[in-house]
């Protein structure tokens, strides 16, 4: 569960009124209210935002399968109290409503005032759990009980599955046979609990966010939530605090390919004395030098020290090019689309590999070019361009984008052809059909794939 950068700070609002610094450059991370309207919009509000706004309860309630037979228990007692006059069915319908009504009071005690933050996980992977937590804040003079964040809806706006909302899903109150849900893990994307958080404590809750495939996800706020006192109901603060998640694809073994980009392209000979292992020539010894460099028999016979120079080696730069592009008649066959996600998740697997054995590594598709560079910073950026690519039909596909590009300075100091090997990844129909030439070329299909 990556996120954008401006993704992985903590979400800045109103401050707490107790902690809130004089100067705004002293003001330290805050905390979001978990109160209806905290915080001021960073956009002008549409008249529906606004009006959907006004006319949303500062609570939902839904009820767990426990409150539903005690609502129909409750029910039934009342109607045969009304039926018989029964005094003995009064009291006992009397004590059943108090129950509700105090169950109401306590629940609306723990969630008051409460303020709570999201630490989404800088890295996120398909399907793999990825570390976060959530930060609750309890001002008041009295303790929390039975607290629960979790994330609202999560939508998928770019990706294989976008369109799909992910997140809790809440059961009707009349379908009181099914069992409860807040206890199905798999339904959240993160969620942390804490069964008591004290007066002035600031809690930290962790949890794993996780998302079943790759792309980019909008989240729209937190829920903050309870069971107390008697697990009756389960009451929800909406915390709308939008964020936005990258998720990368799984990276897969990629060792078959790693062993072919390695052993094509290793370092290249620059024609010049420098750090290298390759014999270049002999100089005269220069005082401070290291005199394990020197060449005592040439030394000998010319009657004066000389030392062994080494050419210098640079090491290439591999751009890998992602041919994400099939026929008409590709698009239609059932694995056609497995295949390429798992390409790209093999794709994933190498460029880490790269970037591990410290190449500079770039990445070309048909949505654009990441220059080659060295670094994790730079492979999230390459992974964040594959979360979310698609399948494009190769008919119209602009193919001008995956041209060789211009070395230079703009390429991070690449000059000469030969300092940069392209390495084309897709299916051979689509490595052919683009009309580009690779230093080698990675056919994606024999790829294994399992509908």
């Amino acid at each position: 569960m990556t996120i954008r950068p401006q993704t992985l700070t903590l979400e800045r609002h109103q401050d707490p009124p107790q902690s809130r610094p004089t100067s705004q450059a002293q003001a330290p991370p805050a905390l979001h209210l978990a109160e209806r309207g905290a915080g001021e919009p960073k956009e002008k509000e549409t008249w529906r935002e606004r009006w959907r706004r006004m006319t949303r309860p500062p609570r939902r309630l839904t009820f767990t399968r426990a409150g539903k037979f005690f609502m129909l228990l409750t029910l039934a007692v009342g109607l045969g109290a009304l039926n018989t006059g029964n005094n003995l069915l009064f009291l006992l319908l009397g004590m059943m409503l108090s129950a509700i009504i105090a169950s109401g009071i306590l629940s609306e005690g723990v969630l008051r005032k409460l303020w709570v933050e999201r630490r989404a996980p800088q890295r996120m992977f398909a399907g793999q759990p990825a570390l976060g937590a959530y930060r609750v804040h309890n001002p008041r003079g009295y303790l929390s009980l039975n607290i629960e964040v979790c994330e609202d809806e999560v939508r998928a706006v770019a990706g294989p599955r976008a369109g799909e909302v992910f997140g809790p899903k809440d059961i009707p109150f009349w379908r009181f046979w099914v069992s409860d849900a807040f206890d199905e893990l798999e339904q959240y994307v993160a969620i942390g609990r804490a069964g008591q958080i004290d007066a002035g404590e600031r809690a930290e809750l962790p949890t794993r966010f996780v998302l079943p495939v790759r792309g980019r996800y909008e989240a729209k706020g937190m829920r903050l939530a309870t069971r107390f006192p008697f697990g009756l109901f389960h009451k929800i603060v909406e915390v709308p605090v939008p964020a936005e998640l990258i998720v990368f694809p799984s990276p897969a073994p990629a060792q078959d390919w790693l062993a072919e980009v390695a052993a094509r392209f290793g370092d290249i000979n620059r024609n010049r004395a420098g750090m290298g292992e390759e014999y270049f020539g002999l100089r005269e010894w220069r005082e401070g030098e290291d005199q394990r460099r020197v060449h005592w028999k040439r030394s000998a016979r010319r009657g004066t020290l000389v030392v062994r120079e080494f050419e210098e080696q640079e090491q290439r730069a591999v751009e890998v090019v992602v041919v994400h592009a099939a026929s008409t008649a590709e698009l239609a066959l059932p694995l056609a689309r497995i295949r390429f996600e798992r390409a790209l998740s093999k794709t994933a697997g190498l460029l880490g590999e790269l970037t591990r054995m410290q190449y500079r590594v770039g990445l070309c598709t048909l949505d654009g070019r990441v220059t080659p560079r060295a670094g994790e910073a730079h492979l999230d950026l390459m992974l964040g361009q594959l979360a979310t690519l698609e399948l494009l039909r190769a008919e119209g596909a602009p193919w001008h984008a995956l041209a060789p590009p211009e070395l230079g300075a703009g390429m991070g100091g690449l000059h000469g052809k030969n300092m940069l090997a392209r390495v084309g990844v897709g299916t051979r129909a689509a490595l052919q059909a683009c009309g580009q030439s690779f230093d080698l070329a990675l056919a994606v299909d024999e790829l294994e794939v399992t509908p």
